[in-house]
């Protein structure tokens, strides 16, 4: 009995962590989202934004994510657990979490399936018993993190993307154009790639202007719907831009490298209208590789969010039936995995670390930790793993150049089943093992370790809501300086390199 190359037993072992990861760990944005959207369900449709300014702050994103969390909170709602009251209640607030986390965990699984299917689209997808896109995707260690510790969401709008990249590849572009569509309303990630793959396809100028409509099109519809308020003008394209205009940040030679990105990603746009791909081949291929591109840029022109990574992983999946060396590029998704955690926590202090077990759905369980994982993890090497996430996040790419000019007749080398289960749980490791430590470290030996444990400077400030605890929601304390709670500063993150 196998499931994507998996025996039986690696399989149970696979979703006993998933679980582990499921039931300890969640980051303040899901709460701020989720809890947001509660409003709809109290019939606030035309002064959501205004209602939940008063009680949460900003909502930085376009009605359609709240919508959907509140269509997804009504067995709770129906329940009567969404009252003040009830929410007190530890096991109701704690289903509450589990409830809301199963949501894009759901999509995680989706997204699953729809990369099968992709695959098969594929001419070098070839399983062989051998590891395949949607096991490399499902078993990815950032993959994981961002879902099941982070409890991000933008893998919602990752489906969607994949579904309309199925089309794509099927040359049904009218599909491809609405998923993408749907897809771009959520944080708007998608139009970073179907702008290159439109222009990859179409090559007729006022086509390509009606795709662009479309894709824009239930964008523009909510923004409108929505124009009459003036707390969502001013809350729609805050995040959007304040990461934006990160570009800008880091001295003058880092914007000068981040508008050299800027630039690079504009005349691949340019290139790919006027390339012309000689075979269906050569067409697949160039489809898989230009969002890990256009992606790899991005990312290297602002400063990353941790959930934003898992919108490329699927085309790293998809990418390894084009590359040879194979166990290399699932060494690189280790060193990966082990960058991105080194980096995270020592941007993000008590918030993306070991905190994280505290608005967990078993939150109640644990004592603020003696230690943070940045204890562990020294910032002085922070630098250095930021270097070697920048270079993981173009590494498909570089690969596949490297395989063409130096070693073109090598013979393939595959990922076997015990690669792939070692890579999943030496990936997550890398994560869970310093988060136990810090959760459960003596203090006497946590002393040792840091003159001045970091449960001291906790419970004596002031404890920050949930909506101040959600870093994607808060650009401005993220640029002007200093978070509530100690969550990050802005001296730090640049000194960790984190602006990609």
């Amino acid at each position: 009995m196998r499931w994507g190359g998996f025996e039986l037993w690696s399989r149970f072992i696979y979703f006993c962590v998933l679980a582990l990861c499921f039931l300890l760990f969640q980051q303040g944005d899901l709460a701020h989202t989720t809890t947001s959207s509660y409003a709809y369900l109290h019939q606030h449709f035309f002064d959501f934004y205004e209602y939940n300014k008063k009680l949460l702050g900003r909502n930085d994103y376009l009605p359609i994510i709240y919508m959907l969390f509140a269509l997804w909170n009504v067995p709770l709602l129906v329940a009567g657990l969404l009252t003040p009251e009830k929410m007190q209640v530890p096991v109701v607030a704690a289903l509450s979490i589990a409830w809301a986390k199963l949501l894009p965990v759901l999509f995680f699984f989706g997204s699953v399936k729809v990369i099968r299917n992709i695959a098969k689209l594929i001419p070098e997808e070839a399983d062989n018993g051998k590891a395949n896109a949607a096991s490399l995707f499902a078993t990815a260690p950032i993959a994981v993190f961002t879902v099941f510790i982070f409890s991000g969401y933008d893998v919602i709008g990752l489906f969607f993307t994949l579904l309309g990249f199925y089309y794509y590849l099927k040359k049904d572009y009218k599909r491809f154009s609405w998923f993408f569509s749907v897809a771009i309303c959520f944080k708007y990630f998608a139009l970073c790639v179907y702008v290159p793959l439109l222009l990859l396809a179409e090559k007729k100028l006022l086509n390509v202007v009606k795709f662009m409509l479309v894709g824009l099109l239930l964008t523009g519809v909510q923004i409108i719907a929505y124009s009459g308020s003036a707390v969502f003008r001013q809350s729609c394209f805050h995040l959007a831009l304040g990461k934006a205009t990160t570009v800008f940040d880091g001295g003058t030679l880092l914007s000068v490298l981040k508008m050299c990105f800027v630039l690079a990603y504009v005349l691949g746009c340019c290139y790919l209208y006027v390339k012309k791909c000689a075979s269906d081949r050569e067409w697949k291929r160039m489809a898989v590789f230009t969002p890990i591109a256009a992606y790899g840029l991005f990312f290297s022109s602002v400063s990353w969010h941790p959930q934003w990574l898992i919108t490329v992983m699927p085309f790293f999946s998809l990418a390894y039936h084009y590359v040879k060396n194979k166990r290399l590029f699932a060494y690189m998704d280790l060193l990966g995995m082990l960058a991105f955690v080194w980096v995270c926590v020592n941007a993000w202090p008590n918030n993306v670390d070991v905190s994280m077990l505290s608005h967990g759905v078993l939150g109640a369980c644990f004592r603020p930790p003696p230690l943070l994982m940045s204890d562990l993890m020294c910032i002085g090497l922070a630098p250095v793993f930021a270097v070697i996430l920048k270079l993981y996040l173009i590494f498909p790419i570089l690969l596949l150049f490297g395989e063409w000019f130096f070693s073109g007749n090598s013979r393939p080398r595959e990922v076997g089943n015990r690669l792939l289960f070692a890579r999943f749980c030496l990936g997550t490791s890398f994560f869970l093992i310093p988060a136990l430590l810090c959760a459960f470290l003596p203090l006497p030996l946590a002393s040792k370790i840091r003159a001045e444990p970091h449960v001291l400077r906790q419970n004596t400030a002031e404890t920050p809501n949930r909506a101040k605890l959600a870093i994607g929601e808060s650009a401005n304390s993220e640029r002007d300086g200093r978070k509530n709670g100690g969550a990050v500063t802005c001296e730090r993150e640049t000194a960790t390199g984190t602006g990609l």
